[in-house]
Order: C-alpha cells, then structure tokens, then sequence
C-alpha cells in the first residue's frame, strides 16, 4: 500500500468514528429528550389523578351532607307530634283521654275506666310482670284517704296498689321535695340504658375517691386503683348508696358525666313523669335547687325499676358480698339496712325492696315496694322525716294503717336519730 492510500484509509477512518459519535450523541439526546417527555408526562397524570380524587371526594361529602339535612327536616314533624309512638305503648288509650277530658281531678270517672281496664286484662303490658298496672299514671280516686300530719314524721307521703295504679293514700304527694339518694333508682335505671356487660371491669380513681370526700358522700368503700366488676357498681350503688359505686358506674357508661344526667332526665320523661316538678341535676343525690321531684314520680321510678329483672335483684337484697380484690381479699359486705330494720315490723305483707337518702334539706326519705298479705303489691315513698327509724316507722304506719288487715300499731318503736348518714 503506498504512503497516499494509507493516508485515505486513515482520513476514511477517523470520518466513519466522527459519524458513529455524532450518532451516538443524536440518539443519547432523542432518549434524554424522551425520558423527559415522560417523566413530565407522569407529573401530569398524577397531578390529574390527585385532582379527580380530591373531587371525587368533596362529592361525596356534600352528597352525604345534602343527605343529613334531609333527614333532619324528615324527623322534625315526628319530634313536634304531642304523644310519641313509643309512649302510647305504655299509657293506655282511656289514660290519654282522661288526662285530657277530666278537669283538677274528677276521680271518680278515672277510677272508672282504671278498674275497667284492669277487668279486661287491659292493665298489664308486655314488659309489665304480672300483677302491675301498664304505665307510670297513678290515679287519685274519691278513695283515696288522706295521710294525717299526726299520723307520720314525713312532710310528704304516698302509698300506690300498684296493681290498678290506684292512690291509697296520700300526703303532699305532688309538692316538689328534694329526693336525696332516692336519686340513685334513677341513676342505675339509666345506666341499664347502656346495656352494660356486668362483667366488665371498672377502675376505681383517685379523682373519684377525692370527689366523694370533698362532697362528704357515702360510699360502698372501694379503694383507689382496684377492679370491680360493673355488677358490683350496681349493687355498690343501692345498698350502701356509695357514691364511689355511681361515679364509676356513670363513667363506664358514658365519660361524659352531663351526658349521663341528661340521659337520667329523658328517661323520666320517657316514663311520662312532670318535667316541671321532676328533674335531676346529678346522678349521686347531692343537694341542689334543680334536683327535685315529687313522691309520686319516685313511685313510678321505683315501680319502672321492679319492672328491670336485674333491678330487682338488686333491690331487694338485703346483703351482698364484692368480687374479692387484692384491696379486698374477702370482698365488701353491703348492707340494705333499710330492709333489715323493717323485716320485723307489721306491714301486713313482706317488704322486699327499698332504697333511701337523706341530706339535710331532704331530711330522711325512702322507697319501699311491698308484696302484701292480700295478694297485691305497693309502693310506698315518703320525705322529709327527722330521723332514719322515723322515717322506716312511717312506712310501717301507712302500710299498717292502709294495707288491708290492721290499723297503726300503738307500740311501734320509734328511736330517732340513729345514724343520719346519707343512706
């Protein structure tokens, strides 16, 4: 090869590498400008999907706002009805016309129809037990006797045959009075509103320990950090009206303590009790202007908490013994003394549950539910006695003077001013 066909094959050379690296340079310019064109392709679609669901979901929850006030103007003509539905089911219908037809208290006419009904097998509905009247409307008949100031300590009084829903006996029944722990039937009917798991377990506080001393409350006696089954809480709550016991049972169902009194008003309302005498302001008992009823709307408490399977249970035990704790190896003995100090008195039928209070503006008051010697069952609420066993021996008196088979024993004991503590 001579030297000039050496030069052009090296000069042909040298052209074929310039071409291969301008091509190359093309291609790796086309490929970053297509992964640009990608990625910013991405960009876009993923903004627009981020902007279709953002849209997608402020649709939704408009719709689903449109939706609730819809709803809402649909329930306002049911919320301005008079009657509800589901209270027509526990006043019977000649009720209803009563209370709007008969005019301060034409008794007769109510006694009436009550006893009507009752002959028709009319008088019991299906969440009544045998034996008691439907509804939570006593009727004050021509019958109905009048309690004597000088027969009974108490200032207020009632005895309800609560299987015709007739007073037997009455005194200041419809003043306002302030209940006291007679307060805590309410609370624990309330609570079963909740449907508790009586086998749940609740944690006794230092913030609720401190409350019931500031308050000076009484108390079933758990101690701070112990574990107590809901069951507990209940009969705590009854027996020895602990306060301990209601705060706790309160908290379990709802932390929200206004919640729990507001719940405890509508269920007075729901048993048709009066809104203007009848109202609670705490679910313990404590004094307080707003916390008031009268002795015929704790009747019907008590009677609407006989009517509670479990409620009764707890009602009528005269003794009941805690879940052992590590606080309390043995359990806690509770005591209805109430119960216990009245077994041995002549009522004229066997008194089996109770519950009673007392503040110094209340004075001593108690709820008692008596099955009688005749076969029918009382209620029997009295308020404002001076003393624990005057206020026992009043019930005695009235179930001795007004239960058919005997008149107000002369020598019945009457020791005052044992134990003024908050029952």
């Amino acid at each position: 090869m001579s030297y000039d066909d050496f030069q052009n094959s090296q000069t042909q050379d040298r052209e074929r590498l310039r071409r291969r690296m301008q091509e190359r340079r093309r291609r790796q310019r086309e490929i970053r400008i297509k992964i640009a064109l990608l990625s910013v392709s991405a960009v876009v679609i993923l903004a627009g999907t981020l902007i279709l669901l953002v849209h997608l979901f402020r649709s939704k929850n408009s719709g689903e706002n449109k939706g609730q006030k819809t709803e809402v103007v649909a329930l306002e003509p049911e919320e301005s009805s008079e009657i509800p539905e589901e209270y027509s089911e526990e006043l019977p219908e000649e009720d209803l016309v009563i209370e709007e037809d008969t005019p301060g208290g034409e008794e007769e006419n109510q006694t009436g129809e009550g006893e009507d009904s009752d002959s028709e097998g009319e008088s019991v509905s299906d969440n009544t037990p045998e034996g008691f009247f439907r509804g939570y409307s006593p009727v004050f008949t021509g019958e109905t006797a009048q309690i004597p100031d000088s027969m009974t300590e108490s200032v207020y009084g009632i005895l309800i045959d609560i299987s015709t829903g007739n007073v037997v006996a009455a005194k200041n029944a419809d003043e306002v009075m302030y209940p006291a722990s007679m307060t805590k039937i309410l609370t624990v009917l309330t609570a079963m509103e909740y449907e508790p798991d009586m086998d749940d377990i609740v944690t006794m506080t230092d913030e609720i320990a401190q409350y019931t001393y500031d308050h000076d409350c009484s108390r079933a006696g758990f101690s701070v950090s112990e574990n107590i089954p809901v069951r507990d809480l209940f009969y705590g709550t009854i027996l020895p009206s602990g306060a301990d016991a209601v705060l706790m049972l309160s908290n379990y169902c709802t932390p929200d303590r206004e919640e729990f009194v507001q719940r405890m008003n509508e269920k007075a309302r729901e048993l048709g009790l009066s809104e203007e005498k009848t109202h609670f302001e705490n679910p313990i008992g404590l004094f307080s202007e707003d916390n008031h009823c009268t002795v015929t709307d704790m009747a019907m408490i008590l009677k609407a908490a006989e009517e509670n399977e479990f409620l009764r249970e707890v009602l009528r035990s005269r003794k009941y013994t805690t879940t052992p704790s590590i606080y309390h190896p043995d359990g806690i003995e509770l005591s209805n003394l109430f119960l216990r100090r009245i077994e041995d008195k002549d009522t004229h039928g066997f008194v089996a549950g109770a519950k009673t209070g007392y503040v110094n503006q209340s004075g001593n008051c108690a709820a008692s539910f008596m099955e009688g010697d005749d076969g029918i069952n009382y209620i029997c609420v009295t308020g404002k006695a001076q003393g624990s066993w005057n206020c026992i021996e009043d019930h005695v008196k009235i179930y001795d003077k007004y239960v058919p088979g005997g008149t107000v024993s002369e020598n019945s004991e009457n020791s005052e001013n044992s134990d003024n503590e908050e029952e």
